[in-house]
């Protein structure tokens, strides 16, 4: 190609430069990352072909070892940014397996004639651009950024009757009549002056942007790092010192919790608490990095109390007691913050201490259902941002504050709203924080990145695990999180014969949970591999995977009707969690509830009815509650704590997991349809979800021991409980009983592992 041509992808209202990579919307530049730019030419250049998940990490990132969750990110990102603008879908998800652009792409060569002429038009029209741009400009702001900005958007517009060489059409899509700039001849000198011009403009935008560039975080996160550390696949907690050189870690093992340094340099790590039944959590390094702070609670201990070790252990030291959450060091060392909740008084405040647990003092506190949650105090130690929620059954959410050191003066930092905000960490120069948080319904908690005092957030992970708690060196150049991954694999069960356990997946990337049968043997899940959590149903023997929704947020809990017409689930498509109602193939939504916290549909026999959880402001205090398959006004079944209904195959019981008192352990339940008290209660203790067994002559249930999961069936006459499976292994997240008796089991690991990210901001 000669220097005069230019060679272009264009799709929609997009135009891709992959020589330049800079993408353009209607003229409009359209920022990416370099990655970014990267993903999209490998799309664009197999267009209408998959490409699988390994290519994209051999060909982008080929000599730097990534988790895929960097390629989830960047599609994500890519994603956003090419569907903002017209709300077209450019990016379909293969699942399991890869990526396929899906727009209609021409690929075209310009040449644009390098003339005195039309070098000159260009300065020209950049002159005048600028002046426009300053005489429209408000009073006070810098013209510098603004100018920069200018010149690059004109330059991509600017060419001499651009002339097509080439035309290859990858899929044909009509083209937006561009139009064609006159050029003049004008003096030399008149040019040298205007190139003279220009180039001051340009470099007094360049310094403001690199002054801009040093006072801002970066805006990009796809060039991350994200490490599993090995020999860490049970930890729970996990910080890092400030130095970097060293993280203590909490390991969880069949109910047993031990704490183990680290040493990073070196990957070795050494126990310094014996595994004991006493929970350890909510871990801070001092600011030397020489100590490390934790709560501890059992052992005849209820209350949660702070204790204060040494890196590589020793003797702990108590420091005080009734602390709720991770202390947060202020700058110099010399007091902490934390959170401390007052049930008689139904207040839960943010508190200062010296650093030896003296001179307590309440800065601020909320009235339930208000709630402080994880404190961090700034690098200035002007403030303290907390994470903070309220659990109103009307509008639950969770946010982060700053709250003023001195006076306690409280003031929202971010404007968006979260489902769950947990651990905040402050980056060293006070421009933003690092969180976890869960964005929509009940989806995995990411990392976030939430800029100060803006208060703009934006993912720095996303993908479908979890994440829990952060830890952030000094030089914000490395943080610490636990990662929660789930592994799963559906088992087919004829006849609920053991024996004849036949695995049917083995999809490494798909998370089977909230099974459940449709009339004609078809298997009904949830999955997010779109991005969301959507349903999707397959074959029994796992083939035929079809997407039932799109684009309506979180989607769970799917069942089907008897009748086979209907499929109800719970969904948050309108801001709220509600029991919905589509057609067996997807279409034809309907909502039938309107409250919130609504989850967990089933069917009545007859198919006129649906029961369901009803935990309006998810703490804990749900009922059931039933409603018309066609909508109306819901009745409540029960007002006792109760969760996960079932109806009876005659339709005269629901079997739901239940508890008499609220600190009382989960039983199990029989409640006459029409309401009411509970006809039996069986003290057996399930993990989850019940099922009634084909014949009605049993409920069964799941329950987890030390790490390992088995069906048991507990008999409405009252007989003892009878085990039905003897895994020796894994966990069981999802189980459902065909009609005719078959059942499916969704078993797997959950793996807890400490991941170290670098290069985040």
């Amino acid at each position: 190609m000669s220097n005069s041509e230019k060679h272009f992808y264009e799709f929609g209202p997009f135009r891709f430069d992959p020589d330049e990579q800079q993408l353009w919307c209607d003229g409009e530049t359209v920022p990416l990352t370099h990655k970014a730019c990267e993903v999209l030419l490998l799309l664009i250049r197999n267009g209408g072909h998959m490409v699988e998940r390994d290519e994209f990490i051999r060909a982008i990132w080929p000599d730097t070892f990534v988790e895929e969750s960097v390629l989830t990110v960047n599609i994500s990102h890519l994603r956003k940014a090419l569907e903002e603008q017209n709300g077209q879908k450019y990016i379909e998800t293969v699942p399991r397996r890869g990526y396929r652009f899906v727009a209609s792409v021409r690929e075209i060569q310009i040449e644009s004639p390098a003339s005195v002429e039309s070098v000159e038009q260009a300065l020209i029209t950049e002159e005048e651009a600028n002046v426009r741009a300053e005489a429209e400009l408000p009073s006070g702001r810098d013209t510098a950024a603004i100018t920069s900005t200018s010149t690059q958007t004109k330059a991509v517009e600017i060419a001499s009757e651009p002339v097509v060489r080439a035309d290859t059409v990858v899929a044909a899509h009509p083209q937006p009549e561009r139009a064609r700039l006159s050029v003049g001849t004008k003096s030399f000198r008149r040019v040298a002056s205007f190139v003279l011009a220009a180039l001051v403009v340009a470099i007094i935008g360049i310094l403001f942007g690199l002054d801009k560039f040093r006072r801002q975080p970066a805006a990009s996160f796809g060039e991350m790092k994200i490490t599993r550390l090995a020999n860490t696949d049970r930890a729970s907690d996990v910080v890092i010192s400030p130095d970097g050189k060293y993280m203590v870690y909490v390991v969880s093992d069949t109910g047993r919790r031990s704490v183990w340094t680290r040493q990073v340099a070196t990957n070795s790590s050494v126990q310094i608490v014996a595994p004991t039944e006493v929970w350890y959590g909510n871990l801070t390094f001092s600011r030397d990095s020489q100590y490390f702070y934790y709560v501890q609670r059992g052992n005849n201990q209820p209350e949660n109390s702070l204790y204060q070790m040494p890196i590589l252990g020793g003797t702990a030291k108590k420091i005080i007691d009734a602390v709720h959450s991770p202390i947060t060091l202020s700058p110099d060392g010399e007091r902490f913050a934390f959170v401390r909740n007052y049930p008689a008084e139904k207040e839960s405040a943010l508190m200062l201490a010296n650093v030896d647990g003296t001179g307590e003092q309440k800065l601020a506190a909320r009235k339930r259902p208000s709630f402080f949650f994880f404190p961090a105090w700034s690098p200035d130690g002007k403030v303290i941002a907390c994470s903070a929620g309220n659990t109103d059954g009307s509008r639950p959410y969770s946010t982060v504050v700053e709250v003023q050191v001195s006076g306690g003066a409280e003031r929202p930092i971010a404007s968006q709203r979260w489902i769950d905000v947990e651990q905040v960490a402050w980056l060293s120069d006070g421009s933003g924080l690092i969180m976890t948080a869960i964005d929509e319904g009940q989806g995995p908690a990411q990392i976030w990145h939430l800029s100060y005092p803006s208060g703009e957030a934006r993912r720095i992970t996303n993908d479908v695990n979890n994440y829990g708690g952060i830890s952030i060196t000094a030089d914000s150049q490395n943080l610490v999180s636990v990662q929660f991954e789930l592994h799963t694999n559906l088992w087919m069960v004829p006849d609920g014969e053991i024996s004849q356990a036949k695995q049917i997946t083995t999809d490494r990337h798909e998370v089977y949970r909230f099974l459940a049968w449709t009339p004609d043997g078809k298997i009904l899940y949830p999955s997010s591999v779109s991005g969301h959590r959507d349903i999707w149903i397959m074959e029994a023997d796992g083939t035929g995977q079809k997407q039932l929704t799109e684009n309506a947020h979180e989607n769970i809990h799917p069942a089907a009707s008897p009748d086979g017409r209907y499929i109800v689930l719970s969904s948050n498509r309108h801001g709220k969690f509600n029991i919905w109602r589509i057609n067996i193939d997807g279409s034809d939504p309907k909502q039938l509830t309107g409250s919130t916290g609504e989850l967990q549909p089933r069917c009545s026999p007859d198919g006129r009815w649906v029961v369901y959880t009803s935990d309006p402001s998810f703490s804990g205090q749900r009922s059931l509650w039933k409603v018309s398959i066609d909508g109306g006004a819901p009745v409540q079944v029960t007002e006792k704590i109760s969760d996960w209904p079932v109806v009876s195959p005659d339709g005269k019981l629901i079997a739901c997991r239940y508890k008499p008192a609220p600190d009382a352990p989960w039983k199990i339940a029989l409640i006459p349809f029409a309401g009411g008290e509970p006809v039996k209660v069986f003290d057996v203790t399930p993990n989850s979800h019940v099922h009634w067994t084909p014949d009605g002559r049993a409920v069964a249930y799941i329950v987890t021991r030390d790490g390992v999961s088995n069906i048991w069936s507990q008999p409405v006459d009252g007989e003892k409980p009878i085990q039905l499976t003897d895994f020796k292994a894994e966990q069981i997240f999802g189980a459902d009983w065909s009609p005719d008796g078959n059942l499916i089991l969704s078993r797997g690991l959950m793996t807890r592992d400490i991941v170290s990210i670098s290069d985040f901001r």
